[in-house]
């Protein structure tokens, strides 16, 4: 879909000025086409990770763990798991504070020099 939002004349302009199918595709098509995808994957990532934590298996088993061994030793079982929660949320934030960088960077061709 977001290969099909840049118009076709963006194309055929860039090869219009003697640019190859593959250079106007990687600097004129990609660019934009990524400005219209990353907000589309932003979401999809973070309702994956945030619903079936199949992005972090290795890490959500050892995070577990690590509580389950925790409580066994203390039986401080609500404290551990709200350090676990804890932790998906700070992931959380911190893969959404990257994706929106991201945005900011990819969408700077749209930020015109107009006064």
């Amino acid at each position: 879909a977001a290969l099909q939002s840049v118009p076709k004349g963006q194309m055929e302009a860039a090869q219009a000025i003697g640019m190859t199918w593959f250079q106007a595709f990687r600097r004129i098509v990609l660019p934009q086409a990524t400005v219209f995808a990353l907000p589309l994957f932003t979401n999809q990532f973070l309702n994956t990770m945030k619903s079936t934590s199949i992005v972090f298996v290795i890490t959500v088993i050892e995070l577990f763990g690590a509580a389950k061994l925790y409580t066994e030793e203390n039986s401080q079982y609500f404290e551990a798991y709200i350090v676990v929660a804890g932790l998906f949320w700070v992931m959380g934030i911190v893969f959404e504070f990257i994706f929106h960088r991201l945005e900011i960077y990819a969408s700077k061709y749209k930020r015109g020099n107009a006064l």
